[in-house]
């Protein structure tokens, strides 16, 4: 069958279904049907599927038809069933292998690899798949940029988090305001008090503001290192720029107020503390009570009917 006519084979959502589990009857019946098969209907029947193992050994069979032999775009889509199947090593296994096969893969196949490497915490196949990319002619785009600073950041790995910013900001996209704070994020987290100092600048430089994820990283630093007067200042700019610190800050800087000496700050914090708690409580409250009528409205609608 030709892609001509693959929406009345597509159609049949049945035939997709048919294809889990993978077995001897399943292969004897497509043998028998004398389909053929071309790259644009077998990318859009794996990308109907959603069992990587059936996917795959569909794949390895379409492979051995007479006429028949992948392309960019059928890789592509058995790429895209494994990252959707909780098949993270079998992707990474077949980019590379593709690569090896000078298989040129759509630039936001690059980018979902990418971006899973950053939910694995896999930093160095991250960087390993960037250097694919540009092996390959291809140009990274905005978006295969920050997923290999979001895998390179969970990894801890903050020198190179820069290095990348910086090559980012080469290609001609500019920092935004989540990238600073990852970089503010992880060097204040590691210490680097005076790289935070120029990050921030260049943030307010750009128009930007330090968010709760950079503040908080700021007050745990100077904690850390007993910096009790600078985390107090930071704590007094997050909430005149009208961030709402989390409490988990909260209690820090109840901490860091008592052993300050000012415990008259402490406890009017740790008022406010409980304040927001009660009223959190009550607006859960409510919200459950909310549920609860309609929900035995409904239920005596039913019974009416």
């Amino acid at each position: 069958m030709s892609s001509t006519d693959a929406s009345t084979l597509l159609n049949v959502v049945a035939f997709v279904k048919c294809l889990f589990p993978w077995t001897n009857a399943i292969v004897r019946t497509l043998e028998k049907s004398n389909l053929r098969f071309d790259c644009d209907l077998v990318s859009k029947i794996l990308n109907r599927l959603s069992r990587a193992d059936s996917g795959w050994k569909f794949y390895c069979w379409v492979a051995k038809q007479p006429g028949f032999a992948h392309e960019k775009y059928t890789c592509n889509q058995m790429i895209n069933l494994f990252l959707r199947d909780h098949g993270f090593p079998k992707a990474k296994c077949f980019l590379v292998e593709a690569h090896k096969e000078h298989l040129t893969l759509p630039l936001h196949t690059y980018g979902s690899v990418l971006k899973h490497c950053g939910l694995q915490k896999d930093s160095e196949f991250a960087l390993q798949v960037f250097e694919l990319l540009k092996e390959s002619g291809l140009s990274p785009n905005e978006s295969c940029y920050k997923y290999l600073i979001h895998a390179l950041f969970k990894c801890n790995r903050y020198w190179r988090v820069a290095t990348i910013c910086s090559e980012m900001k080469k290609a001609g996209f500019p920092l935004d305001e989540t990238m600073y704070s990852l970089l503010i994020s992880g060097f204040a987290g590691a210490g680097k008090i005076s790289i935070v100092r120029k990050l921030l600048k260049q943030m307010r430089a750009s128009n930007f503001e330090p968010d709760a994820y950079g503040y908080k990283a700021l007050i745990r630093t100077y904690d850390r290192k007993a910096k009790l007067d600078k985390a107090k200042r930071i704590y007094n700019a997050m909430k005149r720029d009208g961030i709402k610190p989390s409490p988990q800050i909260n209690k820090i800087i109840v901490d860091i107020f008592t052993r300050l000496g000012d415990h008259k700050k402490a406890c009017t914090i740790k008022d406010e503390m409980k304040s927001v708690a009660f009223v959190s409580g009550i607006a859960k409250q409510a919200r459950i009570d909310h549920y609860l009528h309609f929900h035995s409205i409904f239920n005596k609608t039913l019974l009416e009917t």
